[in-house]
């Protein structure tokens, strides 16, 4: 019955067929693509230690791809962490300080008896304003390794290579042993969402608002009808094919629609 109500578009558009039965519309130049192709690399130059996912793999969002060799790195975090650690410079500072406070207030006490000079009571109070801007010194140091330890821990994490996205592995271009940063390590396709690209005829320009549903039906031998969403009705028309573009949304949160298939629109 469809079939009997082909409709034609001014036209003849190769790869595309729209057809109308009781106020529906079908488009058969329907393809489902992933939403997000990406090529996996490294801000750090090196060489990988390990590659621990394999094509066709099915990977989540910060999971591990990849490691490179960071044994100068992890000796620089252990000791950035000894020396954050480190709490005996800031210990002897504080305690010398106590101890000429309690001189300080010993030698103004003699000082009032007569017992010491006002120059040996200065020389003492000199001595507690050192000790107290040498305990000022050592917290600042013990801030300063602590932010060495958070970058050397930055660093380290950076031999880490993960996956920005939850998706799939097409292609693993490096394996352990090889000099990563001069090509992409692997290959990622993120296959939920899907993205479902439509050639529609200028016949329909106006119809696909974003947000509306749109039904897809995959190609055998992939079964059922799936709802998707417009995210984009481009608003300028290929004059030399007469159509336009309309990308859909598709959710696959069990992944069972394969992308790189054709499928049939019905709105």
């Amino acid at each position: 019955m469809m079939k009997n109500n082909f409709i034609k578009c001014g036209m003849v558009l190769t790869g595309l067929m729209v057809m109308a039965s009781a106020g529906a519309s079908e488009i058969s130049d329907c393809i489902i693509e992933p939403s997000a192709t990406i090529e996996v690399t490294t801000a750090e130059m090196g060489v990988l230690q390990a590659v621990y996912v394999e094509r066709g793999e099915f990977v989540k969002e910060g999971q591990p791809l990849a490691i490179l060799n960071a044994e100068v790195e992890k000796a620089n975090y252990d000791l950035a962490q000894i020396r954050a650690n480190s709490s005996t410079t800031g210990e002897l500072a504080n305690t010398r300080l106590m101890y000429l406070t309690r001189k300080v207030a010993r030698s103004e006490e003699l000082h009032k008896k007569a017992f010491l000079s006002t120059d040996e009571k200065d020389d003492v109070e000199t001595e507690r304003a050192i000790a107290a801007l040498k305990l000022e010194e050592a917290r600042d140091e013990s801030k300063i390794a602590k932010a060495d330890l958070r970058r050397a821990q930055a660093v380290l994490d950076q031999r880490v290579i993960t996956s920005p996205i939850s998706g799939v592995v097409t292609k693993r271009h490096l394996s352990a042993g090889e000099f990563a940063q001069t090509k992409p390590i692997l290959d990622l396709v993120k296959v939920n969402p899907l993205n479902v690209e439509l050639m529609v005829p200028l016949s329909m320009y106006g119809k696909f608002k974003k947000g509306m549903t749109v039904n897809i039906s995959p190609e055998a031998p992939i079964s059922g009808s799936y709802p998707a969403k417009v995210i984009i009705a481009d608003p300028v028309i290929d004059g030399a094919s007469g159509t336009f573009g309309v990308r859909l949304e598709l959710p696959n949160k069990m992944n069972k629609i394969p992308a790189g298939i054709e499928c049939v629109a019905r709105i």
